[in-house]
């Protein structure tokens, strides 16, 4: 069964069969997606990417979603107007203590699920955390990362990017009254810097990469896309939830 922590009374959360539960947090970030697309936008497809995938295995075990976090670690936007950061240590230090108030309450098995890049390593950070301090389980997984393959076969990015051709499709799909079609049908591609390895890393602001807020072709967007870009991430996630809940209950 899905279960949303905000909407239990205290009673019900404390009778709920802790073996059989896990805890999933989504999070996400408020920041610029090119003029396109709205300050929203990962945090609202990582939380419908986490509730469809909870209630396509509801029979097999009970999700209990935590609100989704809609502040992230996103200093690199902050030159475009309405984006909104926390700093390193308070990000992660938050995301550990939204952990450790559900770890307090008896829960061991916690997923965080990301929808931001600029979250990855940080929700990493949390999750191992906890791992040295406790004897309960915290996985973190960025959703697009279960699906890089599935990426590059339907779109003409490497990655998710921001704003491109991706999540353009994700959000015509599940908010299409929330995009500026007039611009996404306008936007011309931007290139991603690709002069360095995909395993390593390099902070750059992003108004030095784009002056235009997005990375690819958002023009390259659509629908049908979306819903199969949707319906993957479900499919992994929902996996991933299975596959962990196994895991651990073995262990």
């Amino acid at each position: 069964m899905v279960k949303y922590w905000t909407k239990l009374t205290s009673l019900e959360v404390d009778t709920l069969d802790r073996s059989n539960t896990i805890v999933v947090l989504p999070v996400g970030s408020t920041e610029q997606n090119g003029s396109h697309l709205p300050l929203e936008t990962d945090t609202k497809i990582v939380e419908k990417i986490v509730k469809e995938a909870a209630v396509s295995i509801q029979n097999e075990l009970t999700i209990l979603i935590l609100p989704a976090f809609w502040v992230g670690y996103s200093p690199h936007h902050m030159d475009f107007a309405g984006s909104i950061t926390l700093n390193t240590e308070t990000y992660i230090n938050v995301i550990y203590e939204i952990c450790q108030s559900v770890i307090h309450h008896g829960f061991r098995k916690v997923v965080i699920i990301n929808g931001h890049g600029g979250n990855t390593n940080h929700i990493k950070v949390a999750a191992s955390k906890i791992g040295v301090e406790t004897d309960s389980y915290v996985l973190a997984a960025s959703y697009w990362e279960l699906m890089q393959e599935e990426i590059q076969k339907y779109t003409q990015e490497k990655t998710i990017g921001h704003a491109g051709e991706a999540e353009t499709s994700l959000q015509l799909y599940l908010s299409p009254d929330l995009v500026n079609e007039n611009e996404v049908a306008t936007a011309k591609e931007i290139k991603e810097n690709d002069f360095l390895p995909p395993s390593s890393w390099l902070f750059q602001n992003f108004s030095a990469l784009t002056k235009k807020g997005y990375l690819g072709q958002p023009s390259r967007g659509n629908k049908e896309l979306g819903k199969i870009l949707f319906n993957t991430a479900v499919k992994k996630v929902a996996d991933l939830f299975l596959d962990f809940n196994k895991q651990i209950d073995n262990h």
